[in-house]
């Protein structure tokens, strides 16, 4: 699973706010194990800002999306 994240100028008040992070970690958080996510964020330009991480009951996972 690929996360499209738009941080442009139009985008601020979601980014900055804490909405974007909430959305992102309760969508990671329900995705069954054995999904891999990715998150590649876009202004002018695309940013992979998260390597395709595999969800498993090690944590790793969770740690990653969070840390983004």
């Amino acid at each position: 699973i690929i996360l499209l994240i738009d941080v442009s100028g139009s985008m601020d008040r979601v980014v900055n706010n804490g909405t974007l992070k909430n959305a992102i970690d309760y969508f990671a958080e329900q995705l069954p194990e054995n999904n891999t996510l990715t998150m590649i964020t876009f202004s002018d330009t695309g940013k992979t800002i998260m390597q395709p991480v595999k969800k498993d009951r090690s944590g790793r996972f969770m740690t990653q999306v969070r840390s983004h």
